[in-house]
């Protein structure tokens, strides 16, 4: 919320769709968010989300490395003429922000033992990329792993978002009814909702829909 903008006036929120889509997903899969809403140019992977001091952020780079290998997949067998000297660094880029994530994940392996119910045993949360890491720990491997999912969790989610609150903003009506139904059901539950309740919730998921 602290990122909105303070005087009220309209502003473009996917790209803070983006940020927190990718700060939700890093948070469930990888056991660590990159909390780029807070902190979007700085934090512990070493590549910041968004682009500064002349360097280029993981979301442009993320972005720009998806265009260029769909014009890639369009080109067949000639994949391989498409190969600017931008995407090389693209590519760069997004393996050492994904690296980092696999790089803790194969040494939290090796500090508990490679077996597969670790995090059940110790009585922590799931965390998908520990369990990917119970099976191998080939670093190529659980790159190409994370990569594919990140793609899923940040742009299918933040697409929806976005396209959520544009639509919402331009119907008051349908506004105050999710607005009413999510503050019944948080009072109702002290506001300690649980994931089961709120996907309960039958206009909630009627608008998502």
């Amino acid at each position: 919320m602290r990122a909105l903008p303070p005087d009220g006036h309209a502003f473009d929120i996917q790209p803070l769709a983006f940020r927190l889509a990718l700060d939700s997903a890093t948070g469930y899969l990888f056991g660590e968010s990159i909390n780029s809403l807070v902190k979007p140019d700085s934090n512990q992977t070493g590549v910041a989300e968004t682009s500064g001091s002349g360097n280029e952020g993981f979301a442009a780079a993320f972005d720009y490395a998806q265009d260029i290998l769909f014009r890639r997949t369009l080109a067949l067998s000639y994949y391989w003429l498409i190969n600017p000297s931008d995407f090389r660094k693209s590519t760069r880029v997004v393996h050492e922000f994904v690296d980092y994530y696999v790089d803790k994940a194969i040494e939290y392996r090796s500090n508990i033992g490679n077996y597969k119910t670790g995090y059940e045993q110790k009585g922590e949360e799931y965390c998908f990329l520990h369990a990917l890491a119970a099976e191998t720990q080939d670093r190529e491997f659980l790159r190409d792993q994370l990569v594919n999912v990140l793609l899923a969790s940040r742009d299918d989610v933040a697409s929806v978002l976005t396209s959520t609150f544009y639509l919402l903003a331009r119907d008051p009506v349908a506004w105050w009814k999710l607005k009413q139904e999510i503050t019944d059901a948080v009072d109702r539950h002290a506001s300690s909702i649980t994931l089961k309740e709120i996907q309960s919730l039958p206009y909630l998921r009627g608008v998502l829909y």
